[in-house]
């Protein structure tokens, strides 16, 4: 099986806002995004399933996928910062961001969920995903949970996540085989 893992474009949002599972706009250059992932998936077989977290910035992109079904999975939001939702980073409590900042495995923003958290559900995802009898699927999603497949597929330490470069757009392929994720994973281009 491959999975094609795909992140939402640009989000109509400030610099400087935390805005995890909040349901934001896109930005005007939608349109310019799409095209451009659509360039990098040009020779991708026809997708048997699109899977998308619930959110506008990624059921949008999934709609345009050429996918024979669109399926939706709370599993893919990005990780919930609970109370810090659209608040300026710099508005954020010294104390409690260094807190967290410290330990953003296993740590949790008020009312929000760890890194940990969001690798766990990412996980049940994935697991259930290897079971199910396709060539060729598509996760729209966020940089988080992107970041979760890599851990997943590479064993890579949940604290080493952010050295993991995903930018809006980013197309990701992964090689799965026998039931079990492979370690290939690879990031396509135009």
């Amino acid at each position: 099986m491959r999975i094609y893992l795909i992140r939402h474009t640009t989000p109509d949002i400030g610099k400087g806002l935390c805005y995890g599972q909040s349901d934001v706009g896109l930005a005007e250059n939608f349109e310019k995004e799409k095209d451009e992932i659509l360039a990098k998936m040009h020779d991708t077989p026809d997708l048997q399933v699109v899977y998308t977290s619930p959110l506008h910035r990624c059921i949008r992109l999934a709609g345009v996928l050429n996918g024979r079904q669109v399926v939706v999975d709370e599993r893919l939001l990005e990780v919930s910062f609970g109370e810090w939702e659209l608040k300026k980073w710099d508005d954020i409590d010294p104390q409690a961001l260094d807190t967290w900042m410290a330990d953003f495995v296993e740590q949790r923003p008020p009312g929000g969920e760890s890194l940990r958290m969001l690798y766990l559900r990412v996980g049940e995802h994935i697991e259930q995903l290897l079971l199910e009898p396709f060539d060729s699927v598509a996760v729209v999603t966020h940089a988080g949970v992107i970041r979760c497949f890599w851990a997943h597929i590479a064993g890579i330490p949940l604290k080493d996540l952010f050295n993991i470069d995903v930018d809006y757009g980013d197309v990701f392929v992964v090689q799965a085989a026998a039931g079990k994720v492979g370690a290939s994973i690879r990031k396509m281009q135009a």
